[in-house]
């Protein structure tokens, strides 16, 4: 947009105004931000995902003890929002407000908004406060006018994501049918409905209960839906070729880097879909996420479940994940005195039956790189 606005300003400032036969010289000094802002505006129009948070308060204790603690809980929801990439909207009493795209777009921004639903819903069930919360999800255009002291957000979807809250049960999370086409696949979905719409029509939801075993929007659709690769020729031979060179024993490490809504993702799907075919191959993902890159061994944690439980883990009490590891290393010999501690640690698992090992977190470190290492 900088280099429109310069392309512009030459144009007008030359003496011809668009007759001229020669380019005119650039302006000695560059535009200042401020007058940059005066022509661009202060409007940013794009996708955003609203996420609506109604708290639900105890009737029990005084005034002043359910107001801190509904303080604690709004400090919560805050806190879980930053961390899943959100920004923090105004708080008017028991109701919240976060946005999910903004100021940084991302293309994988409502399934951030919809995983801190989630986790807000998840820290409200084992809270001792008495709290609970009611949460919706919308996504839509929107327009952010950031022209004023504080910065304005309004779109159809936080009128949608209000109006949800209002229908859902307590701990639980609905979205609407745009939120719901950009996620599909990749949650697991309970109650489906609808409700009357503003224009006289109906407007359908779902809650959601967890995320599903699909790490990438690949993995959750169907091969058949998929259009042709088209345009990515030269790419895919490239990679096709380290592929035979690591089956002869050469092995590769590729990293395919464009900017986002290039293709990057469909590149690595379309590898991974010819190289499953050949039965000689085992096919292991990892996938990292941004707002996890404070959780050590994220992405092995994540493969290991997804090997091991083959389902969405929140749905398995401790002891059937313990017998799970254990019938796992057993199947590979491994001792499960020594390695069924260090797996359920760091799986973050229970393991009652098993005294912890006595070693330095040094050597316990190492004795689970060693673990993984053997389990590859």
């Amino acid at each position: 947009a900088k280099a429109l606005v310069e392309d512009l300003r030459l144009y007008l400032s030359s003496t011809g105004a668009g007759s001229g036969t020669s380019a005119p010289a650039p302006p000695t000094e560059p535009a200042s931000e401020t007058a940059m802002d005066s022509l661009l505006g202060h409007s940013d129009r794009r996708p955003i995902t609203f996420l609506n948070i109604d708290l639900v308060a105890a009737e029990s204790g005084n005034a002043e003890t359910r107001r801190a603690a509904l303080d604690e809980m709004r400090e919560t929801c805050a806190r879980i929002v930053l961390s899943h990439e959100g920004l923090v909207g105004e708080w008017a009493e028991n109701t919240g407000s976060a946005y999910f795209g903004y100021p940084r777009a991302r293309e994988d921004a409502a399934c951030l908004a919809v995983e801190a639903a989630l986790t807000i819903a998840q820290a409200f069930r084992g809270s001792r406060a008495g709290f609970s919360a009611r949460l919706a999800v919308e996504t839509s255009l929107a327009v952010a006018d950031n022209s004023g002291p504080a910065r304005v957000i309004a779109g159809a979807g936080s009128a949608v994501a209000r109006m949800l809250c209002g229908h859902a049960d307590v701990n639980e999370v609905l979205i609407g049918p745009e939120t719901g086409s950009l996620i599909g696949g990749l949650f697991a979905f309970g109650r489906e409905g609808s409700v009357p719409a503003v224009d006289d029509g109906s407007l359908r939801f779902a809650s959601v209960l967890h995320r599903s075993t699909a790490r990438s929007r690949f993995q959750s659709i169907p091969e058949a839906a998929l259009t042709p690769l088209t345009g990515r020729e030269r790419e895919m031979a490239l990679l096709s070729d380290h592929w035979e060179q690591a089956r002869q024993g050469s092995g590769r490490v590729v990293l395919i880097s464009a900017p986002p809504g290039l293709g990057k993702s469909r590149l690595a799907h379309e590898l991974k879909r010819r190289a499953a075919q050949d039965a000689s191959a085992a096919l292991i993902d990892f996938f990292c996420a941004p707002h996890y890159s404070n959780t050590a061994f994220y992405p092995v944690i994540d493969c290991i479940e997804r090997l091991i439980f083959e389902a969405e883990t929140r749905t398995l009490p401790d002891e059937k994940k313990l017998r799970a590891i254990e019938g796992m290393l057993a199947g590979l010999n491994l001792h499960l005195g020594e390695t069924v501690p260090l797996l359920a640690k760091l799986l973050g698992i229970a393991a009652p039956d098993y005294p912890p090992l006595e070693v330095t977190p040094e050597r316990q470190r190492a004795l689970t790189l060693d673990l993984l290492a053997d389990l590859v």
